[in-house]
């Protein structure tokens, strides 16, 4: 998506600048960006998984005569550090995204002209994250499950 909406905007310079040559952004140079995205988040992952493995965690909430209510979650140690790093590396792709969209705004080609639909959808994104990452902080294990499984 992001891919797309930038070549939208390279075409939309190029032809605000007055350049008469034909600006070549084929598909297989999109697919590229896109894979160079994914190998991104594939080393990431691959380096937290590897440093820090995930590991069963159980914490106890209360106990009743009758029952042991447990919180069982996976954690790591150091897992905070990679989980910002993601925040922090996702959280520009989506800057990125937004600047896109507030770019090609004003697009009316018939043939470019799903990039408002591209634009919502990425501002639709970034106030569904600001929500998760807002949400995410709350130390209260019931609170959390309840809100995670309504949002779902």
């Amino acid at each position: 998506m992001f891919v797309k909406t930038w070549r939208v905007s390279r075409i939309m310079k190029q032809a605000e600048a007055g350049n008469s040559t034909s600006l070549r952004l084929s598909d297989p140079v999109l697919f590229a960006i896109v894979a160079i995205f994914v190998i991104i988040d594939i080393i990431l992952l691959s380096l937290w998984f590897n440093i820090n493995p995930l590991g069963e965690g159980i914490e106890q909430i209360r106990t009743s005569e009758r029952a042991r209510f447990v919180w069982e979650h996976c954690t790591s140690p150091g897992g905070e550090h990679w989980l910002y790093s993601l925040y922090v590396y996702k959280g520009l792709v989506l800057v990125l995204g937004v600047y896109l969209a507030y770019d090609t705004r004003r697009v009316h080609l018939v043939s470019l002209n799903d990039s408002r639909y591209i634009g919502m959808s990425v501002y639709n994104t970034v106030i569904a994250c600001i929500l998760v990452f807002a949400l995410s902080f709350i130390p209260n294990p019931g609170l959390h499950y309840a809100l995670a499984s309504a949002s779902i």
